[in-house]
């Protein structure tokens, strides 16, 4: 069994950490310019999710969202700032409702359902390491868009099952 495609995803990933330290001048967080080089890297046919990539990006998932959790602190996300969550999370879900009907109406999409409860999903592992290299986390704001992001990712996992569990 040939591992060069997990070679090249591995190397990317441990190389990008090193490449923005040494160009410290450069905004771009980490995980944006390791999903620009998957974008690069998949488009040119060099790296196929075989089998053992496949398996280490569910384990690499799994554990970009278990470190997520830990970066909430519950403490903080009592009374107002709850408010504030189920807020954006409630705006989130008629904004997505919305574009999906829209979308259905103009003739693109079969399902706006479906579409409404795709957008309701955030990127968890995306947010949380862009405000950690930004300082963000311990801060309001950043308690605020990481419970927004865990109550979207949580919301959008509920609704899928029971959308799909109404079509099986």
């Amino acid at each position: 069994m040939a591992y060069d495609n997990l070679l090249i995803v591995l190397t990317v990933a441990a190389g990008v950490p090193f490449l923005l330290a040494m160009v410290p001048r450069v905004p771009i967080p980490g995980p944006a310019l390791e999903i620009v080089a998957g974008i690069v890297l998949g488009s040119v046919i060099l790296v196929e999710p075989d089998a053992t990539v496949q398996a280490l990006s569910i384990i690499g998932l799994s554990f970009l969202l278990f470190l997520s959790g830990l970066e909430i602190d519950i403490q903080r996300l009592r009374g107002p700032q709850a408010r504030l969550v189920g807020i954006g999370l409630a705006g989130t879900i008629v904004l997505a409702v919305v574009v999906g009907w829209l979308l259905n109406v103009i003739g693109l999409v079969e399902s706006p359902l479906l579409v409404g409860i795709v957008l309701v999903a955030t990127s968890l592992g995306l947010l949380v390491p862009i405000l950690k290299d930004a300082g963000a986390v311990g801060r309001p704001v950043g308690q605020l868009t990481i419970g927004g992001g865990s109550a979207g990712e949580i919301s959008a996992v509920v609704l899928l099952s029971l959308f799909f569990s109404e079509h099986s």
